[in-house]
């Protein structure tokens, strides 16, 4: 059987064309790998006056993949390419298996395959007409079998002529060189597209510790780049041990929203017990724990594939796509899918470990406070002050300091001045401190420096640092008669300014052992009287306010 050489390729009543028109057609569409494999099988079609398939040989050698599949007449194309779908597994009919031995196995100069039927093939939707003469050629590129394209006729046409099997082997050789550059091209792409949605995933969990957010990302890449319909997460729970949803991408139902598997129930849970992807290519016959759900019917999904989220060798979560097509994974989506579970997991551990770090700097802050209140205590035992002056003094500054526009994540820096306000006092000698009679004006001199040994002592903890205002300076007085510095109007820190109202206030209004309390009304007169003397005069007006209310 002679090549034809550049002979013209068409069938009858179809306009011709030149291999050489045909190559360049195959060259055009290198930069489109779905659209290639269609231009083949249709150009495959005209030739031979047949309907054409083409084949891709899987990775591994073991399975040949429909990439494409040309009818004139639409609806039998329809037809053919959803029961061509379908047999994505190996073949376990003896005409199929013939037909892949075959093209496996010839050399990198192809012969036809030819004599052979599919009538004994199950095909849905040509049961009237079953599918009868075959013939077909490899797609060989670089000396190795990669793929393979197929003419197929109806039971009871013709068979396939010398010249269309020479037709079909001449398409075959143009179409696999083009074919696999395509391929290579496509890989390329998509690798770089893989390592670009890797790159966005990490990007995503190192500017969010919100989980809701990097998950929200993190199924957007996914879905993209698995090219799949729909995708979810499930996180799993140590305390419960169990699988629960997450977030979600692409559904059209609420039908996983309330997912709350056990470890082991499930697909899901079995790829988290196995620690390896579960792959489930047709719903329809395996739907497993899916039947039970009437949305999830209402989904129409085909295929399903969990993959477990791993981070520092345990199970922090449940990957799982879904697409309304069938789907057979090439090992770049094998890889994408593999790599992507990597960086599920580090999302989900991170979010883990930034709310467990949250919650212990809550509880470190809130052991932090005690032991703040604690000293206050302290020294109220030892200063003889009345009982709760300390805490009292403190809930009014922060409220005060709320209501002349302090921001609310400073007051905690109120309030941990308000409670220190006085730890100088631990300097002062008790013959001072606890005298019951006025103090000379030595003694007075020693008592003002308490402002100063409080902020010797406070100043080396770092923490503390911005809550020494009110430690250092709540005795300074607006006119400038204050002490330890002689501070005058806002020269005085806010905070300082703040303090030093509420603390006359509830000391006036306290016994002490050299006076009685004075009452409110008593008190409040006191306060404006100092107005623009001890105290700022916006201050006192909102503290009046505050106290009237």
């Amino acid at each position: 059987m002679e090549p034809l050489g550049d002979s013209l390729i068409a069938a009858s009543g179809t306009p011709a064309v030149s291999l050489g028109e045909v190559s360049r057609e195959f060259a055009e569409h290198i930069g489109d790998y779905p659209a290639l494999t269609a231009l083949v099988a249709r150009r495959i079609a005209e030739a031979t006056d047949s309907a054409a398939t083409v084949w891709l040989l899987s990775d591994d050698g073991e399975w040949m993949v429909p990439l494409a599949a040309y009818h004139p007449d639409p609806a039998t194309r329809e037809t053919l390419w959803s029961w061509l779908a379908r047999t994505r597994q190996r073949a376990e009919s003896d005409p199929w298996r013939a037909i892949f031995d075959r093209l496996q196995r010839v050399s990198a100069l192809p012969e036809a395959v030819d004599g052979l039927t599919l009538t004994d093939v199950p095909a849905p939707g040509f049961r009237a007409r079953p599918i009868g003469p075959v013939t077909g050629a490899p797609l060989v590129s670089r000396d190795k079998v990669v793929g393979g394209v197929l003419a197929l006729r109806f039971e009871g046409d013709a068979r396939f002529t010398d010249s269309e099997r020479v037709r079909l082997r001449e398409l075959a050789g143009l179409a696999a060189p083009a074919m696999a550059n395509a391929r290579l091209l496509q890989d390329t792409e998509r690798r770089l597209g893989h390592l670009e949605a890797l790159r966005t995933i990490d990007m995503a969990i190192a500017a969010s510790y919100d989980l809701r957010v990097s998950l929200e990302i993190y199924l957007d890449q996914v879905s993209r780049w698995l090219a799949v319909d729909a995708a979810d997460v499930l996180i799993f729970d140590s305390t419960n041990y169990t699988l629960n949803f997450a977030a979600k991408r692409g559904f059209r139902t609420r039908a996983l929203q309330f997912t709350r598997l056990s470890v082991g129930e499930g697909y899901a849970g079995q790829a988290a017990v196995q620690r390896r992807l579960v792959s489930v290519p047709d719903l329809a016959n395996a739907p497993g724990s899916f039947a039970r759900s009437k949305l999830f019917r209402d989904e129409g999904f085909v295929c399903y594939f969990a993959m477990p989220l791993i981070a520092r060798s345990e199970v922090k979560g449940i990957l799982e796509v879904y697409n309304r097509k069938p789907l057979t994974p090439d090992q770049g989506w094998l890889n994408f899918i593999e790599a992507a579970a990597l960086e599920g997991g580090l999302a989900i551990e991170s979010a883990d470990i930034f709310t467990r770090l949250q919650q212990r700097n809550v509880e470190l802050a809130l052991a932090y406070d005690a032991t703040l209140e604690g000293w206050s205590r302290a020294l109220e035992l030892r200063d003889m002050e009345s009982e709760g002056h300390t805490r009292r003094v403190a809930d009014m500054a922060s409220k005060l300091a709320l209501s002349v526009g302090v921001p609310e994540q400073d007051l905690g820096h109120i309030r941990r001045g308000a409670l220190l306000h006085d730890i100088g006092k631990m300097g002062i000698p008790d013959n001072i401190l606890l005298k019951p009679a006025p103090l000379t004006d030595g003694e007075r001199t020693v008592m003002r420096q308490h402002p100063v040994h409080g902020f010797e002592l406070l100043a080396p903890m770092g923490h503390l640092k911005q809550a020494l205002d009110i430690p250092r300076f709540h005795h300074e007085h607006w006119d400038g008669s204050g002490y330890p510095q002689g501070l005058k109007g806002e020269d005085i820190p806010l905070a300082a300014r703040v303090f030093a109202v509420v603390d006359v206030w509830d000391a006036l209004r306290s016994d002490r052992p050299y006076r009685s309390a004075w009452s409110d009304d008593r008190a409040l007169e006191y306060i404006r009287t100092q107005s623009g003397k001890l105290f700022d005069p916006r201050i006192v007006e909102v503290f009046l306010k505050l106290v009237e209310s």
